[in-house]
């Protein structure tokens, strides 16, 4: 919500998007049979206009966490944060930086599995070029 608060927007209109954003539910259907009804606790429901502008808002200021010579690509839903690597120091910095991203500058509630999934990967040959 502090996001919309800074591009300005009404506060009803605020509370109106964080009401479509709580307290849903959702439930699915296989071979025709219906599963329980279960909580939503977090995201936002695809296929919704308001979604898509949400999303835009959420990645739209992604740039200015890249400092130095750590850039950013963006296209469409995808994010690819990069930077030349020449050396150990290089690696750690941009490391640092993607998980100062994903762990703070957006609140990601991520389980230490997907954490260890966005963790660059050290290429087995990187040391040997070094």
């Amino acid at each position: 919500m502090s996001k919309l608060k800074a591009y300005k927007l009404y506060n009803n209109i605020i509370k109106w998007i964080k009401n479509f954003l709580t307290d849903r539910k959702q439930r699915v259907r296989v071979n025709g049979k219906f599963s329980c009804w279960a909580k939503v606790l977090n995201g936002i429901p695809q296929g919704s206009i308001l979604g898509l502008l949400l999303f835009i808002i959420f990645r739209n200021d992604l740039v200015d966490v890249c400092e130095e010579n750590i850039k950013m690509y963006l296209f469409a839903d995808d994010a690819k944060m990069y930077c030349h690597i020449e050396n150990v120091a290089d690696k750690d910095k941009l490391q640092i930086r993607i998980e100062k991203y994903f762990l703070k500058v957006l609140f990601c509630s991520l389980d230490k599995q997907m954490a260890s999934f966005i963790k660059y990967r050290e290429m087995e040959n990187f040391l040997s070029t070094s």
